[in-house]
C-alpha cells in the first residue's frame, strides 16, 4: 500500500488543492481515488485532515446518514443506495476505457475550463470539442458532468436569420405601424402558405412515471415520400378561411394559380372588403395581375411588409397548431390528410383567431422595442 507522502507526488499542488475541494464539495473517494491511481486507504487518509472536521462542524449523527439507515427510511435495498450514492459522485471523474495492461495508465474524462467557454455548451458540441483535445469523452458523460457543474438544458427558440438591411426595414415598418389607430389593427387580414405532410411533428419529449417503466416509447414515424398538402390561409378578427392549391408536379405555385385558387375564393367572403389583406414578398403575390384583381374589387393590401419576418405574422402559430394536432392523428394518404388539416382548423375557435391577430400590435411593439431583432414567442 502506498504511503500518503506518495499519493501526494504523483500531482502537483495546484491539481492536489482542487482534488481536495472535490473531497470537500461530496465527491466520493472512489473517484479521487481513480483520477490519483493510487489506493483507497492512501487517499482517506490525506483528506482525513480536510473532511472530519467540516463532519465534526455539522455534528451529524452516523446513523442518519448511513446507507442502511436510509434504504430503511426509503424502503429500499441498501445496495441500490449504495450504488447510487457511488454513481453521483463519480460524475465528474470517471476513468474511460476497458481494462489496461500492467505499466499501461487509463486516462480519465474531465470537463476542461477551455470546453466551458463554447457559446452553446451542448453534449454533443462538448463530445466534439474534447475529442479535439484527445480526451475520449461519450455524450452521456458530458451530460452528466454539465449536470454536475450546474448547467441546465433548455430548448433554443427558432428565429429568423435577419441581415442589418432586414433589421432596419422591420424597425422602420413597427415605428410605422405604431403610428396607427388601435382599429387599424383590428382590420388587418393576415395570409400565408404552409406545406403540411403525414409524418410526425409532435413532442419530442416522452414523460414516463417510474412505476410505468413497461409502457415504451412511441416512435415518431417518419415516411420517405411522404404525402403532403399545399394550404393558403387568411385569418382576421371574426375571420378564419383556408384553400387547398393543387400544384403542377415540379411547379411552385405562380400568379395564375394564386388568382384562381386563392385570391377569387377569398373575394367571396363577405369580410373580405371590410380588411386590409397582408402579403409577404413572394414574387407571385406582387404581380400587376394579382395587384389589379385585388384592386378591382376594392381591397385593400397592406404596404412594405418586410422580409424574413413570420415573428411578426400571427398565422404561423395557427400553422404551429394545426401541424401538431395533424400529427397526433397520424393521418394515411393525401386524403386523410387534406380531410385532418381541414376538421382541426374548424376546430380552432374565432376567440383564438382574434386573440393572435389582435397581438399583432405586441409583436410590433416588441420589435421597436428591440431595434427590429427578432420577436420571440
Amino acid at each position: 500500500m502506498r504511503a500518503v507522502a506518495s499519493c501526494k507526488g504523483l500531482i502537483d499542488d495546484a491539481a492536489w488543492a482542487s482534488i481536495r475541494a472535490y473531497a470537500t464539495e461530496g465527491y466520493t473517494f472512489e473517484a479521487i481515488r481513480r483520477f490519483l491511481k493510487c489506493s483507497w486507504h492512501s487517499v482517506q487518509q490525506a483528506l482525513a485532515n480536510d473532511i472530519r472536521p467540516s463532519l465534526r462542524a455539522r455534528r451529524v449523527p452516523p446513523q442518519t446518514v448511513c446507507h442502511k439507515a436510509i434504504a430503511r427510511r426509503r424502503r429500499l435495498v441498501r445496495q441500490l443506495i449504495t450504488k447510487t450514492v457511488t454513481c453521483i459522485g463519480k460524475k465528474v471523474l470517471k476513468a474511460r476505457g476497458r481494462p489496461r495492461k500492467d505499466g499501461v495508465p487509463r486516462k480519465t474524462t474531465t470537463v476542461t475550463r477551455k470546453v466551458l467557454k463554447l457559446k452553446y455548451p451542448s453534449p454533443q458540441a462538448v463530445a466534439r470539442a474534447l475529442k479535439v483535445m484527445e480526451v475520449p469523452a461519450s455524450r452521456s458523460t458530458v451530460r452528466r458532468d454539465l449536470a454536475v457543474l450546474g448547467f441546465r438544458k433548455y430548448r433554443r427558440p427558432v428565429l429568423p436569420r435577419l441581415s442589418k438591411a432586414d433589421t432596419e426595414k422591420r424597425l422602420k415598418f413597427s415605428k410605422a405601424s405604431l403610428c396607427k389607430s388601435l382599429k387599424w389593427f383590428a382590420h388587418l387580414a393576415f395570409s400565408d402558405e404552409k406545406w403540411f405532410d403525414s409524418n410526425d411533428h409532435g413532442n419530442i419529449f416522452q414523460y414516463i412515471r417510474p412505476e410505468d417503466k413497461a409502457l415504451k416509447l412511441l416512435p415518431r414515424e417518419r415516411e420517405q415520400g411522404a404525402a403532403k398538402v399545399f394550404v393558403w390561409g387568411v385569418i382576421a378578427v371574426g375571420l378564419r378561411f383556408i384553400r387547398f392549391v393543387k400544384l403542377r408536379p415540379g411547379h411552385g405555385m405562380d400568379a395564375t394559380d394564386y388568382i384562381e385558387q386563392c385570391i377569387k375564393p377569398y373575394l367571396r367572403l363577405p369580410r373580405a372588403k371590410k380588411v386590409t389583406l397582408m402579403q409577404d414578398g413572394a414574387r407571385c403575390h406582387w404581380t400587376p395581375a394579382v395587384k389589379q384583381t385585388l384592386g378591382d374589387a376594392g381591397v385593400s393590401i397592406l404596404e412594405g411588409w418586410p422580409a424574413h419576418s413570420p415573428d411578426l405574422n400571427p398565422i404561423e402559430h395557427v400553422w404551429s397548431m394545426l401541424q401538431k394536432a395533424v400529427s397526433d392523428r397520424g393521418p394515411w394518404g393525401a386524403e386523410q390528410l387534406q380531410e385532418f388539416v381541414a376538421s382541426e382548423f374548424d376546430s380552432i375557435t374565432i376567440g383564438v383567431i382574434d386573440g393572435l391577430v389582435l397581438s399583432f400590435w405586441d409583436r410590433v411593439t416588441q420589435c421597436v422595442a428591440r431595434k427590429g431583432a427578432a420577436v420571440g414567442k
